[in-house]
């Protein structure tokens, strides 16, 4: 079988979970004797290459230089760079004889290839949609963000297969879009838990001091209001007023440093010897926190699966994450991890410092925590659930 899998983000140009998704899925079909071929997207001219295997195709997003100012009311990159994609489509249908078809949800990149008639089957994956990002950050839609909710949701009520990570998510989305939750087939994402890559070389780490008998305390995401950045900012003064052996290593893109801003806007330099902005880094570096930390915190709002939390747990780190979400369906409370209600401080405080004073609990639940990724959240396992749904189309 010929796949083509399509997502605007493939590592090391974009990264992000569906990136790591695409990566993932890419190599481990790949790896089961399928032939596979990944459309995205790049800044930078078009492009095509090999990666191990799966052969690469980056578009170049569109620019607007004279049409800029329809940007503010309009989707337009999203809808031209849609269009490209159907080209590149059509063409790989022809000269690759591609099989089927994977387009994420996420801005829509399938609408135009789905807005007419195609022979192959198209299966749409269903990550975190736009409209629960403004629900989240509370903003009010203007007129280009209700025309990308409605892109997505065209497109996916078009595709022919849907599939997502969580049944909380495959229920949130069902009802969303009011779509028969039997149409939309439930497989869980996978890590490659046997990496030795380069991040295990110990000349990468610039931030862990080997001789420092500090705890440290690692967040990894987005800095934003739905990954719960906010709610671990509020947490850390009083941990840290407990306890002030404990760093935290707050890693990954912040928006005009908003966070760190207002962070030190609050408390001045009170908190620069034990709470470090780090920004975002490259595969190595996260590899190396992941595998260095202590204890993995991400008390966010949504996830539609939670793959930062998989990502932990192989390096058997023991981690925190909400109630009320698909978090919910990976950690199993005080055995493979643990679970706090959303927006509670208090909580997540205590959780803290509570593993600070036991190592022996952190040890076996982060012992669990990799035992569980390993059983049910592996590239193989993942890749194989997927092959398999994908031939069932065909029969």
């Amino acid at each position: 079988m010929n796949i083509c899998l399509v997502s605007r983000e493939y590592p090391p140009e974009q990264g992000g979970g569906i990136s790591t998704y695409i990566y993932n899925l890419a190599h481990g079909l790949q790896a089961l004797g399928y032939k596979v071929f990944v459309v995205s997207s790049t800044e930078n001219e078009s492009i095509s290459f090999e990666d191990r295997g799966v052969i690469i195709y980056r578009i170049k997003r569109p620019y607007l230089k004279f049409l800029s100012f329809l940007e503010d009311i309009f989707p337009l990159r999203a809808f031209l760079y849609s269009i490209d994609v159907a080209k590149k489509i059509r063409y790989l249908e022809l000269s690759e004889n591609i099989d089927l078809i994977e387009f994420q949800n996420w801005y829509a990149e399938g609408f135009w290839y789905l807005l007419f008639k195609h022979t192959r089957p198209v299966v749409i994956r269903l990550h975190t949609p736009y409209f629960e990002i403004l629900r989240i950050k509370n903003l009010i839609p203007r007129i280009k963000d209700r025309l990308i909710c409605w892109l997505e949701k065209t497109a996916v009520k078009k595709s022919d297969f849907i599939t997502t990570s969580t049944v909380f998510h495959k229920t949130f989305m069902s009802n969303e879009y009011n779509i028969e939750p039997d149409k939309i087939k439930v497989i869980p994402l996978g890590v490659d838990v046997e990496s030795n890559d380069e991040s295990n070389d110990e000349s990468n780490d610039t931030y862990f001091n080997p001789g420092d008998d500090k705890f440290n305390v690692l967040f990894l995401g987005r800095l934003e209001k739905r990954k719960g950045i906010d709610v671990l900012l509020e947490a850390i003064p009083y941990v840290i007023g407990q306890k002030q052996e404990i760093n935290f290593y707050l890693v990954g893109i912040d928006k005009n440093e908003y966070f760190e801003k207002e962070f030190k806007k609050r408390y001045s330099n009170r908190y620069e010897n034990s709470v470090h902005f780090i920004g975002y880094v490259g595969k190595p570096q996260k590899e190396n926190f992941l595998r260095k930390c202590d204890l993995f915190v991400a008390p966010s709002l949504y996830e539609s699966f939670g793959f930062v939390y998989i990502e932990a747990m192989r390096y058997g780190r023991p981690v925190i994450g909400c109630n009320g979400i698909s978090a919910q369906e990976i950690i199993e409370h005080n055995k493979s991890g643990f679970l706090i209600p959303p927006n509670n401080v208090e909580a997540l405080a205590k959780i803290i410092l509570e593993l600070f004073d036991d190592k022996v609990k952190r040890e076996k639940v982060g012992m669990e925590a990799r035992a569980k990724v390993k059983l049910q959240y592996s590239r193989e396992k993942m890749a194989e659930a997927t092959a398999t749904f994908y031939t069932s189309i065909f029969k």
